[in-house]
């Protein structure tokens, strides 16, 4: 007698029947981008419940009609219509059905299903490390009789994602406690699915169908589904000053008059000189929004200061042309760190903290790219209130830029395990003009302001000597409260440059079928 799946409140489900040549390699931006589906309850009508399908076709005499299919892995998954592939988030069940059609009675062992999580960087053995391995026993034969099967057959199953992993380097070698305990172990956020151009590292999920047939040999067979993961990660509720101008539609108040809702970064201090004339020592702050925690495919919200003791006219008009021709640049960079051999485990100290850094360089590989440029204009509010003279000069010889960076919603989400660390900081840099020479003034070692009679840095000497922040960058809106607005437009994706040769990895594929081990 067939199992079948506890009727629910789904509507039917869109099937689609996956196969080798249909699929892309690399997932694209929007199948990773959650955004609507967990923070948009009115974007239901955009995504719907639909199957997926990976089939085991008959071979070694299972049933008559060879390429006729006798097993099939349908995962059900809540996705946009435009998807090709399952996605989950993290902590969301991966529910199915294991459907048999066996022409002829089958002696069946065992049937079950698996969730695989593996980081890869190549596909020898020292490449490729299982960091979640989740086993659901479907069906056994101890619990039907005989063990044998014919006809069609509905057998359900459910797998929650799990949000966690437990260190499996520290579950091999186990320490123990001075009372003889075991050392609690230390668990670590699920990564998100990466398999990106550029990156010769993945991150892959596979649902993998295991069934064991008897007979005059014991046969195993499996068909295996590339599943996407992304983790709900949240950013904090916004500050009370910066979320009623999100809901009011006006401008952000600036660090002057909300100093907790910006974080400032290091003042730094250039010379600006006009090409074969005078100069004028411009002191710099950047401030981005607090906090520092933000949403891919939103914004930041950044302010720059830029100031000058002088009072003449010569030095308001460079620092004017200073401000006005955009000198100051703020760039996101995404960098992502992992260990050739991702066996290798980083370090972890008693709070869990991960120490990728550590260890052989030979045997770390890093990867770093850009993820978003500040865009500056004139504050309003500055406009508003009259600070700004006709002129564009503010008194006391300081000038104010409003900015924003849009992050791209390409980007990984922020995250450190012991096989892989995603950083993100944001890097001041200075930028050439037509009609400034600027250069960087270095930080006086007695920690009094630099002097004016101070040699200046080249415009491409030692960029240390200008300020940089880590942020982390996560996957969902606050659970309350505004989404942050942008108010310039969202510039074009940068393509990345694939002329360049980049060394494939070992990729499963959606479609997989074959006995295993």
């Amino acid at each position: 007698m067939a199992l079948r799946a506890a009727e629910g409140p789904h509507p039917p489900p869109r099937y689609s029947t996956l196969s080798l040549v249909a699929l892309p390699i690399y997932p694209t931006a929007g199948e990773l981008d959650i955004s609507r589906l967990v923070d948009d309850p009115s974007s239901s009508d955009r995504v719907s419940r639909q199957a997926f399908d990976f089939c085991l076709e008959a071979k070694g005499g299972i049933t008559r009609g060879q390429g006729k299919p006798w097993a099939t892995l349908r995962l059900f998954s809540t996705v946009p219509a435009s998807l090709q592939r399952p996605r989950y988030t993290g902590g969301e069940n991966v529910d199915g059905v294991v459907l048999l059609d066996l022409q002829r009675s089958q002696s069946v062992l065992a049937v079950s299903v698996v969730l695989k999580g593996q980081m890869l960087t190549s596909s020898r053995s020292d490449g490729i490390h299982t960091f979640l391995d989740v086993v659901a026993p479907v069906w056994d034969s101890t619990t039907a009789g005989d063990g044998n099967l014919q006809g069609r057959h509905t057998l359900p199953f459910t797998i929650p994602f799990p949000t966690e992993f437990p260190d499996s380097f520290a579950v091999r070698s186990q320490r123990k406690t001075r009372e003889g305990e075991d050392d609690p172990l230390a668990m670590f956020p699920t990564p998100q699915t990466i398999c990106q151009r550029g990156i010769n590292a993945n991150v892959q999920y596979e649902v993998t169908l295991k069934i064991t047939t008897s007979g005059l040999f014991k046969s195993r067979h499996r068909v295996s589904g590339t599943i996407l993961h992304v983790p709900v990660i949240r950013a904090p509720p916004l500050p009370p000053l910066r979320a009623s101008a999100y809901v009011g539609g006006s401008f952000l108040i600036g660090p002057r008059d909300d100093p907790t809702g910006w974080q400032p970064l290091p003042t730094f201090h250039v010379r600006a000189a006009v090409r074969g004339g005078e100069s004028c020592h411009i002191e710099c702050t950047v401030s981005i929004a607090n906090p520092t925690t933000y949403t891919r495919g939103t914004v930041i919200p950044c302010y720059l200061v830029c100031r000058t003791s002088s009072t003449d006219d010569r030095s308001n008009a460079i620092l004017h042309a200073f401000t006005a021709q955009n000198c100051v640049s703020l760039d996101l960079f995404q960098r992502v760190h992992y260990y050739q051999d991702p066996r290798v485990a980083a370090p972890v100290n008693a709070s869990g903290a991960v120490k990728i850094g550590q260890g052989s360089k030979a045997a770390r590989s890093n990867n770093s790219e850009e993820g978003g440029t500040a865009v500056w204009w004139t504050p309003r509010a500055h406009v508003a209130r009259g600070d700004v003279k006709e002129d564009g000069f503010k008194s006391m010889s300081e000038l104010s830029l409003e900015g924003e960076v849009h992050i791209d919603v390409a980007l990984l989400p922020t995250c450190a395990v012991p096989f892989l660390e995603v950083s993100h900081d944001l890097h001041v840099s200075l930028k050439g003009s037509q009609d400034l020479d600027v250069t960087v003034i270095p930080e006086d070692p007695s920690g009094t302001l630099p002097s004016a009679l101070r040699k200046p840095q080249a415009l491409n000497a030692d960029i240390k000597e200008l300020p940089a922040w880590s942020v982390r960058i996560v996957t969902a809106h606050a659970p309350a409260g505004p989404v942050p607005t942008p108010f310039t437009p969202r510039p074009a994706r940068k393509k990345k440059d694939l002329s360049v040769v980049q060394e494939l990895q070992y990729i499963n594929n959606s479609f997989s079928a074959g006995p295993y081990q």
